[in-house]
């Protein structure tokens, strides 16, 4: 049931959220955009996924000041 879940929030991201969207644009594949979402979050934390998914559409930068 939460993997439903979760692959239903997903998809509502997708269709919704314009980050999600230009972050999917410039990694030209979801699987390549799923990579990209690993290896960020990974590396740096982030209040916020549409945070990360500008990131990675356009390179802005992670605001995580909160994290200090």
């Amino acid at each position: 049931m939460l993997a439903f879940l979760a692959f239903s929030v997903d998809q509502v991201a997708q269709y919704f959220d314009n980050s999600c969207q230009a972050a999917w644009k410039t990694c030209k594949s979801k699987r390549a955009l799923w990579e990209k979402l690993r290896q960020v979050s990974d590396l740096l934390p982030a209040k916020s996924l549409e945070a990360v998914y500008r990131f990675i559409a356009k390179g802005q930068p992670i605001d995580y000041s909160t994290f200090v």
